[in-house]
């Protein structure tokens, strides 16, 4: 008996998922986001949902993956420079978390239900790529922990601790890949890595821009 089924057919294979909007295809995550107070978030995030259900956005997220960041030590004259280079499509999602606010909307919105519609944005952009959440995730909390109080302090001086950290915020919605001096950027990211003594696992400041 013959088969009218090529051997070569993915019969079984579901289609990709891909151009749909993460939010709207979410009926847990809006009921939650309206019950908690952050329905004011819908439309941003509804938009935000369009654009990472694209192919090309989701592919970002595979090429941030297949090409690990490559740790160059000395420029091509001999000099050292200590630098990670990442792939262009890292440095893509990192643009676009930045520009959706998920590092930094609780501290630009005094809105009832901001941090539940931070976490909203957040939860739709895990779904492309961990790995650049991750450094925005930490300039959320390090700013919130460090700053957030005294860098609204309008007696703040020049030369008091931390004023180049607040002059440089961390709020900026503009992400540029270039490395250059901390003087010149217009926004900076901030997190912590793990260190362990003898008291155990515990963590450290440190800034990257």
């Amino acid at each position: 008996m013959s088969s009218s089924i090529s051997p070569d057919a993915d019969f079984n294979q579901p289609p990709p998922l891909e151009n749909y909007n993460l939010f709207d295809s979410d009926c847990a995550l809006k009921e939650a986001v309206a019950r908690n107070g952050g329905g004011w978030i819908d439309a941003d995030a509804r938009k935000f949902g369009e654009l990472l259900g694209k192919p090309e956005t989701i592919n970002l997220g595979v090429l941030a993956n297949r090409f690990p960041p490559e740790l160059r030590t000395h420029d091509r004259f001999g000099y050292r420079i200590d630098e990670v280079a990442y792939h262009s499509a890292y440095h893509e999602l990192l643009s676009i978390g930045i520009e959706a606010q998920t590092h930094s909307l609780p501290w630009k919105e005094k809105r009832l239900g901001v941090h539940v519609a931070r976490a909203a944005l957040v939860m739709l952009r895990h779904q492309i790529d961990e790995g650049s959440s991750c450094p925005l995730t930490m300039v959320r909390r390090e700013y919130g922990a460090r700053f957030a109080s005294s860098c609204d302090n309008p007696k703040r001086k020049p030369e008091d601790s931390g004023y180049l950290l607040c002059r440089a915020p961390y709020r900026e919605s503009r992400f540029g890949p270039r490395s250059i001096a901390l003087e010149r950027r217009r926004g900076i990211a901030s997190g912590t890595r793990p260190t362990k003594g003898a008291a155990g696992l515990g963590s450290k400041n440190y800034s990257a821009v």
